[in-house]
């Protein structure tokens, strides 16, 4: 007879319509007996799940919006910097409007950071500044310090293209060495599905995020509508999402009417260094804004190293409709410790079963695994 332990959930959430609480807690207690059976350790298993705080329940989701390309078009530029909020502008180095658009960005309390040209698998002209697979070790240093440069008061740095350097892992390790060294952040604008950018500034425990969804990949008016809908409904469902825009006449006008309604959708637009300060919101978005329906629960358990191994290889023995999802509850959408072991990490039923198990709050079991 082994003794075993749940995985550790620290901070992590699971959230549910009001109707549905008392069946989810009863999801929740499978769900910690099962992850109990599955991990191999020595000893008690003590969960507690935590109803949250009014304050909590009622924290708003967030969105990260840059907006690409400043730096060419001052007019352009300009009323872009006009839009409403906590807007991120990513200045293009080398550009004849870089340092007024910065500087104007600055005195409006609007973050800057560098949009870094990089190098791309199409055939294409470089724009000036391009960081490219054919410099040395020390001429990618010297290009990439004199873009800094170019842009005062920048906070971090995106890619301009990339679709061929952000798959480079010598390359990206280069450009997040002299990151961490000068304390700017990194967003991965995802250019390629074959990136490993971000990874890599995980590595190199440079602060980053990672781009979700872009508004104007086509710039029509619907188009772009449609896109900013996905970008709230994914910032709905995942506590927070990241959008990258241009300074295109379509999306600023669409923003301008946006942004000021952002809020009464249960939304709220944040800078980059707002996102990176802070982990994202509970998982407790409601499905309709307004409806007040859902509720949420965090699940502490005190320990166990394992949990990507143990929720892959559980059978939740709830039936075919309940599904689990496991995904990082911070500003990635992967399984990872962090920092000390700990993990910050959200777990999902769909459509849990029927009964109620009265008022459970504290799970604790003693399981054998054969």
């Amino acid at each position: 007879m082994i003794n075993n332990k749940t995985a550790s959930f620290n901070k992590g959430y699971v959230h549910t319509h009001r109707k549905r609480a008392a069946r989810w807690r009863s999801a929740l207690l499978s769900v910690s007996l099962l992850l109990t059976t599955s991990l191999h350790s020595t000893a008690d298993t003590f969960c507690e799940i935590i109803e949250p705080s009014a304050e909590q329940a009622l924290a708003l989701a967030e969105v990260v919006l840059i907006m690409d390309d400043m730096g060419n078009h001052r007019g352009k530029g300009e009323r872009a910097l006009s839009l409403p909020g906590a807007v991120t502008f990513a200045i293009m180095p080398f550009t004849p409007h870089a340092r007024t658009l910065a500087e104007s960005a600055h005195a409006r309390g609007k973050e800057v950071m560098l949009h870094a040209p990089m190098s791309t698998v199409r055939e294409i002209p470089a724009d000036t500044g391009t960081l490219t697979p054919q410099m040395s070790r020390q001429e990618f240093r010297t290009m990439l310090l004199r873009a800094i440069d170019e842009v005062p008061h920048a906070r971090g740095v995106n890619n301009h293209m990339g679709s061929d350097l952000t798959q480079r892992r010598q390359q990206m390790a280069w450009l997040m060495q002299e990151l961490r060294w000068k304390d700017l952040y990194f967003v991965d604008s995802r250019t390629s599905d074959r990136t490993v950018a971000y990874q890599v500034a995980q590595e190199f425990n440079v602060p980053s995020l990672a781009r979700h969804v872009f508004l104007d990949h086509d710039i029509d008016r619907d188009l772009i509508a449609e896109r900013f809908e996905e970008l709230v409904n994914r910032a709905k469902k995942r506590g927070r999402a990241v959008g990258i825009g241009h300074p295109h006449r379509a999306t600023i006008e669409f923003l301008e009417q946006a942004l000021p309604n952002l809020e009464d959708q249960g939304v709220r637009l944040i800078s980059v260094s707002d996102a990176l300060a802070a982990p994202p919101p509970a998982r407790n978005r409601q499905a309709n804004a307004g409806t007040g329906m859902v509720e949420t629960f965090r699940v502490e358990c005190d320990s166990g190293p394992n949990l990507d191994t143990a929720v892959s290889h559980v059978s939740l023995g709830l039936g075919d409709s309940v599904l689990p999802e496991v995904e990082d509850a911070g500003s990635q959408d992967s399984i990872g410790a962090t920092e000390g072991n700990t993990f910050n990490q959200v777990v999902e039923v769909t459509n849990p079963p029927g009964g109620d198990d009265g008022d459970l709050h504290r799970v604790s079991d003693r399981a054998s695994h054969p």
